[in-house]
């Protein structure tokens, strides 16, 4: 019981020092402007970064076509 807690202890120590050092680096290389840190470590520990990427990169190009398609919808009402 009581080397279980200890595992379990020692293993949240290391995660949280991980957490904290990409942070930290996160911070000195990209800057105070968003926490890129967060979403790495986030996106890395579920196991899921493919389906992460899909998603980030679908909305991204979605948004795009979406603006693009206002636009020219716009442009066509205003002529």
């Amino acid at each position: 019981m009581i080397s279980t807690i200890v595992v379990v202890a020692l293993s949240g120590a290391v995660g949280a020092t991980m957490r904290h050092t990409v942070n930290v680096g996160d911070v000195r290389y990209f800057g105070h402007g968003y926490p890129w840190g967060t979403m790495i470590v986030n996106i890395g520990e579920r196991g899921a970064t493919s389906q992460a990427l899909c998603y980030l990169f679908g909305s991204v190009i979605l948004g795009i076509l979406a603006l693009i398609a206002g636009r020219w919808i716009m442009r066509s009402i205003a002529s």
